[in-house]
């Protein structure tokens, strides 16, 4: 048993560590429903809302070793700025009653301005969870929301971590950076959708 097990081990680190750097991209089908944000007309803010981020934070691509063993030697291409502003304009464009834009730059005329960054960002192939024999993809990470009325002040400035987020556990996945990508755009929502509704409460209260 111990013999077959470290050759299943060396089998999924040589395929995972085998392949070319993978590029991530954003993918729709990824991103969970949006009902846990979900609020009636009648509740919405008023107006236009504004999602802001730095050039160099929309267009950040992180480049990233797993932090688990198992696919430590290989690294891919993260698309950090890209998921982050579409999710986020697709979960914040709920909040306001005319939708959501986006700039690089902090603009006036909106009723609020919101800023996401993703702070930091960890994945994981873990295998030991799952005695050798399977492989469960892990992301965690951080992130910071500044928010600023249409005066320009800033009226909301929270750190938020998504904890351990899992996806399904799989014995062989011929694509396991996908499955990395999948847990990935999960965790970016729900820290997203966590950040929405401190804000509207402190929009409505």
């Amino acid at each position: 048993m111990f013999s077959l097990n470290k050759t299943f081990l060396l089998i999924i680190f040589i395929f995972i560590t085998s392949c070319a750097t993978p590029s991530l991209t954003y993918r729709e089908g990824f991103v969970p429903s949006s009902a846990q944000v979900y609020i009636s007309e009648s509740k919405k803010l008023p107006g236009k809302g504004l999602i802001h981020m730095y050039w160099n934070d929309e267009t950040e691509i992180l480049n990233k070793n797993a932090s688990s063993w198992t696919g430590s030697a290989a690294s891919m291409n993260i698309p950090l700025g890209k998921i982050t502003k579409l999710i986020s304009l697709k979960v914040y464009d709920q909040m306001f009653k005319d939708g959501v834009s986006f700039s690089n730059e902090i603009e006036a005329g909106y009723t609020l301005v919101i800023s996401p960054k993703i702070k930091s960002l960890d994945y994981y192939y873990d295998q030991l969870s799952n005695a050798g024999f399977a492989i469960t993809p892990k992301v965690e990470l951080s992130a910071s929301f500044r928010v600023f009325d249409n005066k320009g002040i800033k009226v909301f400035s929270e750190q938020y971590s998504s904890g351990m987020v899992e996806g399904d556990t799989y014995f062989l996945n011929t694509s396991p950076s996908e499955a990395i990508n999948e847990v990935i755009h999960v965790a970016i929502h729900q820290v997203i959708s966590e950040s929405f509704n401190d804000i509207l409460r402190l929009k409505l209260n």
